[in-house]
C-alpha cells in the first residue's frame, strides 16, 4: 500500500473511533476481550513504535527462541 493509501485509513480509522459512546468506548467487546479503548490504545502505541523505527529513533533487535532454519 502506498503512504496516501495509509494516511487514508489512517483518518477513516479515527473517524471511525469517534463513533462510539462513552460506555461502549470503555465496555470490553465480549468476555476476556478488550474494549475499543483498549484496542485504540495499542494500535497507537504500535503506530508511534513504527515511527520511531522509520525515523531511527529505535531499533528493532529479533529475538530466536530456537534454532535458526534459512
Amino acid at each position: 500500500p502506498s503512504v496516501a493509501a495509509h494516511r487514508a485509513e489512517v483518518k477513516r480509522f479515527v473517524v471511525l473511533l469517534g463513533e462510539f459512546d462513552q460506555e461502549t468506548w470503555r465496555l470490553p467487546t465480549g468476555a476476556d476481550k478488550w474494549s475499543p479503548a483498549q484496542i485504540a490504545e495499542h494500535i497507537v502505541l504500535y503506530y508511534e513504535a513504527g515511527l520511531r523505527v522509520l525515523n531511527e529513533e529505535l531499533r528493532l533487535q529479533t529475538r530466536a527462541t530456537g534454532p535458526l532454519r534459512f
